[in-house]
């Protein structure tokens, strides 16, 4: 890959000032912002909560349901009032904030378990609390209640960003149907509104999709003796049903088309997965990619 990143010596009135740097500093995989996607099953929240560095915002306690020790999961009692629930969690946020600026780092990223699950909660409390239905109905319309919701949890996972804390987002997909060249198809996409996703994608560095797939196997040659001559036979291939993790720029790192990338961390289009977990092996590759990015 070619080095494609100048570096600027800073002015020697301007060194040793907070915030002033030149180059490019790559987060590290604990601090970078990750929209995870994928068919029911696949493994997604298993591969986040596999990571020791996170607390998972869980509100579909589908936590509870996860094989991984090291997994920290919060989920707000439930005798909590539906109307707060949504400030349940923002205040929960804020305190991990507030301990991450005060140094502790045992905590490097928050995950959500699923934003599908989180906008429909946050949603219904902002309902409550406004006595209205419908969202939509929320300051007299005109999408202004969905922007309320967007604001509240985008902002609250902007602000733990900027304290040095990334974030992981589990999405569900949804099967649509569309017609293409007068045939009917069914596409898979993700389950939340139009704009939902637009943010979602805006705001992220890495899109990555949980799937299983087919790996073909080849075991060592076979060597045999016939004749008195060695015949090395070929080894036996076999097929097995394994988890993938295929990876694509988010809208921080994608340019004006699919094609007009910007320079980001250079991560491989797809990687092979353990049956569970997964964590370490995604850090491992970022780290590599980091280094192919610097060298």
């Amino acid at each position: 890959m070619q080095n494609v990143i100048s570096k600027t010596e800073v002015p020697k009135d301007l060194q040793g000032i907070d915030g002033v740097r030149t180059g490019i500093t790559p987060p590290t995989a604990q601090h970078t912002r990750i929209v995870i996607t994928g068919q029911p099953g696949s493994g997604k929240s298993t591969l986040l909560n596999s990571n020791p560095c996170l607390v998972m915002l869980d509100p579909e306690r589908g936590g509870d349901t996860v094989a991984d020790a090291r997994a920290l999961r919060f989920t707000p009692p439930p005798n909590t009032p539906p109307e707060k629930l949504d400030l349940t969690y923002v205040e929960f946020v804020d305190r991990i904030i507030k301990r991450r600026r005060g140094g502790k780092d045992d905590i490097r990223m928050i995950g959500i378990d699923s934003l599908d699950e989180m906008i429909s909660l946050f949603q219904k409390a902002l309902c409550l609390r406004e006595n209205v239905v419908d969202v939509g109905d929320v300051g007299g319309g005109h999408g202004k209640g969905y922007f309320m919701v967007r604001d509240a949890i985008f902002g609250m996972l902007d602000r733990a960003y900027q304290a040095g804390l990334g974030w992981a987002i589990i999405v569900h997909t949804k099967i649509r149907y569309v017609t293409i060249d007068g045939k009917e198809v069914a596409v898979s996409g993700l389950g939340i509104s139009d704009s939902y996703k637009s943010a979602v994608f805006q705001k992220c560095e890495h899109m990555m999709f949980v799937e299983h797939g087919i790996e073909t196997i080849v075991g060592k040659p076979e060597v045999r003796m016939v004749g008195g001559r060695k015949v090395e036979k070929p080894g036996r291939r076999e097929n097995k049903r394994v988890r993938k993790l295929k990876t694509k720029p988010g809208g921080l790192w994608m340019g004006g088309n699919t094609h007009d990338v910007k320079v980001r961390v250079p991560l491989d289009d797809e990687m092979v997965l353990p049956e569970k977990g997964g964590w370490d092996l995604f850090v491992l590759a970022y780290d590599k990619a980091v280094k192919v990015l610097l060298q």
